[in-house]
């Protein structure tokens, strides 16, 4: 007999098992969520892309603010006339030029929309790249876990078939049992060894592939049910989606984006009216051969009042007209297909779920009837009414229902958050992340520094 190689193989997953499972210190799946929301280089590149939006804002309130322009010339004149008569001129002038529109048709406050809009759906791309973080993190978290919970199992059947293996050797000892039955109890052994190992591998895949999305080596996981927060019916979940869902948000700004940006192309065909002022100094001689003095100017200052009305662009605005009209159609078919496939993906999510909760509630039924027919079959089996082989097939029996429950859990759970995401409930701001840029505070401080001038928006621009 060998005894010592299972007792071995039993110490290695007893091993294992401690070296990853901690008794404090377990990670959370919303600390899960919190780690990969900082490490992701997806979601931090989202982050820098709505950043760049923010710009738009401050470069679009700047049309209401005046412009200041220095400029500096220096200039050399000579004039001969006849009889060897010249006068020569040189002259540095310095000044500033002071610009302030005061109308552009309404394209300045468009633009202003515009970019709010643009803003918009930069933060709600960036919600739709956490979610997608989220879920992956979810599923790697809980296969995870449930790979852990498959080592335990696996560990349990190994010594559960060690335990068959003495009982059926010390039976063959007393002559009940035949080598028969002492050979195939360590067949089963040895396939439960090899299926440990396996898990084992399994349980390092899923931790590894963890640890890549949360930047950090996960520990042990907490034990985790469904999520909370998820819709009560499919109608709500539907609704829910074509509502919060990132993608359907983002698709609405897009829209307005190119709504704005109509009007904007428009008020390039409209009076523009400016208000300009100017300041001069001049510092320069005037010589001449004839003995008389010429004064030069040593200043000049204007004020001026200018209207420009289009006349005639070889048709370029129209043609930028139609095409800005052409994008809203295009963004308007764009929204109302975010719509549908979420409200679609919300559905296929909520049906999902409510198969994988009834396959786990079967399967789990299942194992619980294992559970007790290997019971009642080892009680027969002791007075001779059972063989070696149905007590063997019982036990594997039992430890695939085992697991064939737990990864009906863990479908469940994953459908579960599934759900969530189609819904739209899957972001840092309704799971409640702390610790995250405020990237609504950071457009809000992108024109913090010209924001008092916002009440010169409506009596500027004709709106």
């Amino acid at each position: 007999m060998r005894a010592a190689g299972p007792i071995r193989g039993v110490a290695a997953v007893a091993l294992y098992i401690a070296s990853w499972a901690p008794p404090a210190g377990a990670l959370s799946i919303e600390e899960a969520f919190a780690l990969a929301a900082r490490a992701d280089p997806g979601l931090r590149a989202a982050r820098e892309a709505a950043r760049a939006r923010h710009e738009g804002l401050p470069l679009a309130v700047s049309a209401w603010l005046p412009t200041v322009e220095f400029n500096a010339r220096y200039t050399r004149n000579r004039i001969e006339y006849p009889s060897a008569v010249f006068s020569e001129s040189r002259n540095r002038t310095t000044g500033l030029v002071w610009t302030q529109n005061l109308y552009k048709g309404g394209g300045s406050s468009a633009a202003l929309r515009r970019a709010r809009a643009a803003v918009a759906q930069g933060h709600a791309q960036v919600e739709a790249t956490e979610q997608a973080v989220f879920l992956r993190v979810a599923v790697a978290y809980l296969d995870m876990l449930s790979a852990g919970h498959t080592v335990r199992l696996r560990a349990d059947a190994l010594a559960a078939f060690d335990e068959r293996i003495r009982d059926t050797a010390a039976q063959f000892g007393v002559g009940d049992r035949t080598r028969a039955d002492v050979a195939q109890a360590e067949a089963e052994r040895e396939a439960a060894l090899a299926e440990a190992a396996t898990a084992r591998a399994e349980f390092d895949i899923q931790r590894a592939l963890l640890e890549s999305l949360v930047g950090e080596p996960p520990g042990a996981l907490e034990a985790e049910g469904e999520p909370p927060g998820l819709p009560e019916t499919l109608e709500a979940a539907r609704e829910a989606a074509r509502r919060d869902r990132p993608a359907v948000r983002a698709a609405a700004q897009a829209l307005r984006v190119a709504e704005h940006g109509v009007r904007v192309v428009a008020a390039e065909a409209m009076p523009s009216l400016d208000l300009r002022g100017s300041y001069n100094r001049h510092d320069g001689v005037i010589e001449t051969s004839v003995p008389f003095p010429i004064p030069a100017p040593k200043a000049d200052t204007s004020l001026n009042v200018v209207l420009a009305l289009p006349l005639y662009r070889a048709g370029a605005t129209k043609a930028r007209l139609r095409e800005a009209r052409r994008a809203v159609e295009q963004r308007r078919g764009e929204l109302a297909a975010a719509e549908r496939d979420a409200a679609q993906g919300a559905e296929r999510s909520w049906r999902r779920l409510e198969s994988a909760r009834r396959r786990f509630a079967a399967l789990e039924a299942s194992a619980s009837a294992s559970r007790a027919a290997l019971s009642g079959i080892r009680r027969e089996a002791e007075i001779g009414e059972r063989t070696t082989r149905e007590v063997l097939d019982a036990e594997r029996a039992l430890v695939e229902r085992q697991i064939q429950a737990l990864a009906a859990k863990r479908d469940a759970i994953v459908e579960a958050w599934g759900l969530l995401e189609a819904v739209g409930a899957l972001t840092a701001r309704r799971l409640g992340i702390d610790g995250l840029p405020d990237l609504a505070r950071e457009a809000r401080d992108a024109i913090s520094e010209i924001s008092e001038f916002a009440p010169i928006v409506p009596l500027f621009d004709g709106e």
